[in-house]
Order: C-alpha cells, then sequence, then structure tokens
C-alpha cells in the first residue's frame, strides 16, 4: 500500500514511480509472450490483440504499441489483476471500484526505437467522460533509461485540463516551451527499473525520446478507469466496436460489488477461467461462449451467469435453474479432437464436477456416462460439449456444466431425479469456492489430454462410473441396445457386452443411457 506523502505526491506531480511488483522470472514470461505474440501476429488461428501499430510512423525507427494484448495472452491478463497495482491505483484515484479500459504495450527496438511524442492519454480516448477517472500502470520489462528511451512528463500538468492542441504546436519533442499560461512547464526524466511499476494521470503531459542504445525497451501501460466513468456514444475510438457489441447483445453484467463472480477471483489456474465473463441473466452461456469463442476469445475463458432463460443439455432438453443458487458456466477450449476423442470433453467435465464435489463437500459422488453427475442416484450436475467452428473456419469446444448447489426444493416433476448438494447435506456452499475446484480439476484432466496422457481420466472415469457392471439400454440416432455396461475406453467411450455367451461388444462414443437395472 501507498504512504500518505506517495498519495500526496502523485496527486501534486501527476506521476509516481511505485514498487518492484515483477521477479525476474515473471518479467522473463511476459518478454516471451510479447515475442511470441508478434511472431503469431500473422497467424490467423491464434487469439489476437486488437491491433499492432507503428506510432511513430517511421519504418526504420518503430515505436510498437500492441493494444489488448491480454486477448492473446494469459500472462499479460493476469498482470492486469495485480493485487499491488490494483490497491494502489484504488488509493491514488479515490476509487471504489476499478475497471480495465485497455492496455498496450510499448515496444522500442534498440538503436532504431523513435520518439514517442508529446500528449496526454484522456483526450485520445473520446468515448470516456470525464476526462479526469482514468489512468494508467506503466510496468517496465527492461530498465527504461535515459539512454533507451525513458519517459518524460510534466509536473503539475494534470491540473491544466485536455490542452491536447496546444501540445500539438510544439513540433518536436525537444521543443517544448517554458510555461503555459501562468504554469512553468517543468520536465522530469522518469526512470524505471525493469519489473517496476510507474503511475500517471491520464491527463499528465509525457513523452518519450528515441532508443538510441543497444538496448530494448520494453513495457505495458495498463489504463483503469473509476466507477465515475461515462460512456459516450457520440464520439469515435478503436475500442467503440468492442464496447457496442456488449450493448448490442444486451446482456446485463453483475455488479462488481455484489458479484459472488468477481473479475478479480484468482482460481489457482493458469488458464482456465484466467479471463472470465459475467452476467446477470443469458439465455444460455453456452450460447455466449460460442460468440465468444468465435471472436477468437482466449482459450479457457469462463462464461458464468446467475440465471439462464433456455439452459439446455444433450438433445436440446431444458436445465432447470433457480437464479441465483447454482453454477452455471462454460469453458472455452481451443485443443484439436480426433474423431475417436470426441465423447473425451464431456468425461473431462464430469469426473472434474464429481471430484469438485467431493473436495469441497465430502459428499460421495457419481457419473452416469456420458454427462450426468450424480448424489444417491440423482442429478446433481449436467455437462454439455458442443463443438463450433470460428470466422476462421478453426474449430474449437465449448464446455458447459451446471451445478445445483444451494437450491432447497425442485418442481414436483423433477424431485425423484434431481438433487441439490445442500439437499444431500443440509448445508449451505460457497459457490465460488466450489466453482474454483471445479476449474482446477478441468485443467487438470485437460492438460492431461493435450499432453496425450488420458489415462489417469480413464481411470477415474471407471472408479466413479454408476453403471458398469449392470445392466443398461443405451440409445442412439440408430436405435436403442442393451447389455453389460463394462467399462469406459480410452477414448471415453462405453464398452457394452451384447451378448454374454458370444461375448460380442460394441463400443459407443455418444449416445444417452435411458435404462439400468442390477
Amino acid at each position: 500500500m501507498l504512504t500518505n506523502s506517495q498519495i500526496q505526491e502523485f496527486r501534486t506531480k501527476g506521476f509516481l514511480l511505485g514498487q518492484k511488483i515483477l521477479t525476474d522470472e515473471e518479467v522473463d514470461e511476459l518478454r516471451q509472450e510479447l515475442d511470441r505474440v508478434i511472431t503469431d501476429g500473422n497467424d490467423e488461428s491464434k487469439p489476437q490483440p486488437v491491433r499492432i501499430v507503428n506510432l511513430s510512423g517511421k519504418p526504420d525507427a518503430p515505436v510498437w504499441q500492441i493494444v489488448n494484448i491480454w486477448e492473446a495472452s494469459h500472462a499479460y491478463h493476469r498482470l492486469m489483476k495485480n493485487q499491488t497495482i490494483v490497491e494502489e491505483i484504488a488509493q491514488l484515484m479515490d476509487a471504489e471500484e476499478l475497471r480495465v479500459w485497455h492496455d498496450q504495450i510499448q515496444y522500442k527496438p534498440s538503436e532504431v526505437g523513435g520518439v514517442n511524442m508529446w500528449h496526454q492519454d484522456s483526450p485520445y480516448w473520446p468515448i470516456l467522460t470525464p476526462k479526469t477517472t482514468q489512468m494508467s500502470a506503466w510496468i517496465a520489462l527492461d530498465d527504461a533509461n535515459e539512454e533507451n528511451g525513458c519517459m518524460s512528463m510534466v509536473e503539475g500538468s494534470h491540473l491544466w485540463g485536455n490542452q491536447i492542441n496546444f501540445i500539438h504546436t510544439f513540433g518536436s519533442f525537444e521543443n517544448t516551451p517554458e510555461k503555459f499560461e501562468e504554469h512553468d512547464i517543468k520536465i522530469s526524466l522518469c526512470a524505471v527499473p525493469k519489473g517496476y511499476v510507474h503511475y500517471h494521470h491520464a491527463l499528465t503531459w509525457h513523452g518519450s525520446h528515441a532508443n538510441n542504445s543497444n538496448q530494448k525497451r520494453r513495457a505495458i501501460a495498463i489504463h483503469y478507469m473509476t466507477e465515475e466513468t461515462v460512456y459516450d456514444e457520440t464520439r469515435d475510438h478503436v475500442m467503440k466496436p468492442f464496447v457496442e457489441n456488449v450493448a448490442h447483445n444486451e446482456i446485463s453484467h453483475l455488479p462488481g460489488q455484489s458479484n459472488l463472480y468477481s473479475q478479480g477471483v484468482d482460481f489457482g489456474t493458469q488458464i482456465i477461467g484466467c479471463y472470465t465473463e459475467t452476467f446477470n441473466k443469458v439465455d444460455s452461456t453456452n450460447n455466449v461462449a460460442i460468440r465468444l469463442g468465435k471472436e477468437f476469445k482466449p482459450e479457457g475463458t469462463l462464461v458464468i451467469a446467475e440465471d439462464q432463460t433456455v439452459g439446455r443439455g444433450r438433445h436440446s432438453r431444458t436445465w432447470y435453474s433457480a437464479p441465483g443458487l447454482n453454477i452455471l458456466a462454460t469453458v472455452i477450449l481451443r485443443h484439436w479432437l480426433l474423431k475417436s476423442q470426441i465423447g473425451l470433453p464431456c468425461l473431462i467435465g464430469a469426473v472434474a464436477v464429481a471430484d469438485a464435489i467431493r473436495e469441497c463437500t465430502g459428499l460421495s459422488t457419481e457419473i452416469k456416462w456420458p454427462n450426468d453427475v450424480q448424489v444417491n442416484g440423482r442429478k446433481v450436475a449436467g455437462l454439455l460439449a458442443e463443438l463450433e467452428y470460428d470466422h476462421r473456419r478453426q474449430p474449437f469446444l465449448v464446455l458447459g456444466f451446471g451445478v445445483n448447489v444451494n437450491v432447497e426444493s425442485f418442481p414436483i416433476g423433477l424431485r425423484q431425479t434431481a438433487t441439490s448438494l445442500q439437499i444431500e447435506s443440509g448445508e449451505t456452499w460457497c459457490r465460488i469456492t466450489l466453482l474454483g475446484a471445479i476449474l482446477r480439476w478441468i485443467e487438470k484432466y485437460y492438460f492431461d489430454l493435450k499432453n496425450s496422457q488420458t489415462g489417469p481420466l480413464i481411470e477415474r472415469s471407471n472408479q466413479l462410473c454408476s453403471i458398469l457392471g449392470r445392466k443398461i439400454e443405451i440409445q442412439t440416432a440408430e436405435k436403442t441396445f442393451s447389455g453389460i455396461a463394462e467399462g469406459i475406453d480410452k477414448d471415453g467411450g462405453l464398452l457394452l457386452l451384447l451378448n454374454q455367451e458370444s461375448k460380442n461388444r460394441r463400443k459407443f462414443l455418444i449416445g444417452e443411457v435411458v435404462r439400468t437395472s442390477r
């Protein structure tokens, strides 16, 4: 946390050098991710930032700016939620709520990295108002100093209002007047060590000279806005289509302060849930995830809602859910599957939910192949995996799951077949804790799948499967088959012994168990 003297320094000058927030290992990871995103810039099969542009306009002296690199990198997405940054910006802006406007990489290559002219940030964000409610955290990925083009800032200039037209009269970075109206223009050189954060107000005059050294100067600026910021739809900006896309879909986000599913939650995962979209009410979390997947949202994107109007299970069946009491969620996965592996994603979800419930509540769970989780023979959760294609014709999967958590009673028609964790235990459970456990288990088994190591998943599936050794009927698009359920094989398929005398067996990758008997 910042001291009172640091807060006062920021409010007087309009900028402040913070503390070291990244270890050397974390900086190395971000540098590698930056190189990867630049390399993948022409690969339409990979998630992309909003744009990559040379701010200097000079091919031989570029200043690379990458907008919203977090959309292409989980490491940068985690950085946006850094607890130190968020807490200190809240102190500096006296804010109760913060939102991320966008981020931008500022990359000056060695020897040829050009000048970034004097400017203010907020005048370039015309769709945000008022101009006094935004500020930036600038994190150095290299030592930024006078030799490689660190920033310079004008003390107190954030108090002078929007003066971008006056600043544009300077002509060059070095041609700075001595006064603005009655104010002295006092320039401070702002060196920032690698891994440190530097804060500046969105109205503070700043710029940077060329990098003539043999050192790179890489940094990321993350722009935050307080709860007082309002969207002005009459103006234009490169981010406007993204803002209007949310409005167009008429989906209301959950309130930040009262939301059980806060954007700031750390689920303890590497990719699953690192980018989260939260909603009050949607038609279906799978539908929203499909839309986001087609917009190239990153792998692991999580969609969660308090209520859904047309939630569905397999074969388009309706999924009943009482608003605000359950977990309704979907994750986006982008792993290529063989045709024979189409049953594995749903199995991953079922085993993950079953193990998470056991971990958090102690209740004994079973799975009913292929997509139900049961407690005491009644359904407590369901899964639905769907294959879709994005606008580049690249396949992706959405894995949706609904868990009955704190429901006290069900409609009469469901009471014999459905249950909840509260009904089974007599206790109320924290949904965010359970969701975190589910996501960690999904990620564990999903990483195993990506590494072609599905043995633990299949072994666990067979341990949890409630129908093994029982006579069942399984319905497919062709017909209904009956036999003894023998096990789940390496592809997630159910092995059915059709005739005990002839040992005739059949493997089912898809189908529905419609009847069981001892």
